[in-house]
C-alpha cells in the first residue's frame, strides 16, 4: 500500500470546506449552546430558589421569635410568609421561562440539525468526483480480484477432479463478500 496516497487525502481534507466554514452551521450552533446555557443557569437558580424556600419553611427561631413579638406588638408579623409566597411566585414565573427555553432548546437542535446536514451535503459533494473516481479504481481492482479467484476456483476445481487430497485453501468466503461490496459500489457509481 502506497503511504503516501493517505497522507494527500489527509492533506486534501485539510484544506476541503469543513462545517466551521459555513456560517448559518455556526451561527445555529452557537445560538444553540447559548440557549443550552441560560437553560442551565436558570436551572441552578431554580434550584438554588426552592432550596431557599425549603430552608426557610420552619425559619430559624429568633427570627420567628422576633416575627411572634412584633405581631404581639400590633405590627405586622407575616412579612415572612409574604416573602415566602413571592419565591413561590418567582419560582413559577422561572419553571414557565424553563418550559419555553427547553421549547426553543429542541427547536434549534433541529434547525442545528438542519444546518448541519445542508452543509454536509455542499462538503460530501465537494469530495463526490474525487471519491467516484476511487470507487471506480475499487471496482476495476474488485473485478480483477474476482476473476483471480475465479481462476484459483478453477484450479482447485481441477485438483479435486483428479482424486487427490485436497490440501489448497478454500477461498469461498471472500468471493461472497467481494460480490456484495461490487453490488454497492456498482449502485453507488449507477447513482451519480
Amino acid at each position: 500500500m502506497n503511504i503516501i496516497t493517505p497522507l494527500r487525502a489527509r492533506k486534501a481534507a485539510s484544506t476541503a470546506a469543513k462545517l466551521a466554514d459555513f456560517p448559518n452551521y455556526t451561527d445555529t450552533e452557537t445560538k444553540y449552546r447559548e440557549i443550552k446555557e441560560r437553560r442551565r443557569a436558570l436551572e441552578i437558580q431554580i434550584s438554588a430558589v426552592e432550596r431557599g424556600i425549603y430552608e426557610s419553611v420552619g425559619g430559624d427561631a429568633e427570627e420567628l421569635d422576633a416575627r411572634a413579638r412584633n405581631i404581639l406588638a400590633g405590627g405586622e408579623g407575616a412579612r415572612r410568609q409574604k416573602t415566602l409566597q413571592e419565591a413561590r411566585e418567582s419560582v413559577g414565573a422561572m419553571r414557565d421561562e424553563l418550559t419555553v427555553l427547553l421549547r426553543a432548546e429542541a427547536l434549534q437542535r433541529d434547525a442545528l440539525r438542519e444546518a448541519r446536514h445542508a452543509a454536509s451535503l455542499e462538503i460530501v459533494e465537494a469530495f463526490a468526483p474525487k471519491h467516484r473516481e476511487a470507487v471506480s479504481k475499487a471496482i476495476a481492482a474488485a473485478d480483477a480480484l474476482q476473476a483471480a479467484l475465479r481462476d484459483e476456483a478453477a484450479i482447485r476445481e481441477q485438483v479435486s477432479a483428479t482424486g487427490a487430497e485436497q490440501l489448497l485453501p478454500d477461498m469461498g468466503l471472500i468471493p461472497h463478500a467481494l460480490t456484495e461490496f461490487l453490488a454497492r459500489a456498482r449502485n453507488y457509481a449507477a447513482s451519480r
